[in-house]
């Protein structure tokens, strides 16, 4: 949400963790007026072999009317299936 007097752009981004991979790395928006809000969607993937567990992906936001850092959490919660169980439960 914009809480500033005037419109606001600039861009949120979320560095992935070792194993994780974060799409798009960085989102854009531009003339969001004030009081309104807007939605940044990021998919996040990941690697075979990362261990069950939460991992933290950090937010930085930088914009026309200053910079802002927060996180996510993205909890892991058991290995990826692989190719050959995919296979037998699309079949």
């Amino acid at each position: 949400t914009n809480h500033g007097s005037s419109p606001a752009s600039g861009k949120l981004a979320a560095p992935a963790p070792d194993g994780l991979t974060v799409a798009p790395a960085e989102a854009s928006f531009t003339s969001l007026a004030p009081g309104a809000s807007t939605t940044v969607e990021f998919k996040v993937d990941v690697a075979g072999g990362v261990a069950p567990g939460s991992y933290p992906v950090r937010l930085a936001l930088t914009s026309n009317l200053g910079n802002a850092r927060d996180s996510a959490t993205v909890a892991v919660i058991g290995p990826a299936p692989d190719e050959n169980t995919i296979k037998r439960l699309l079949a």
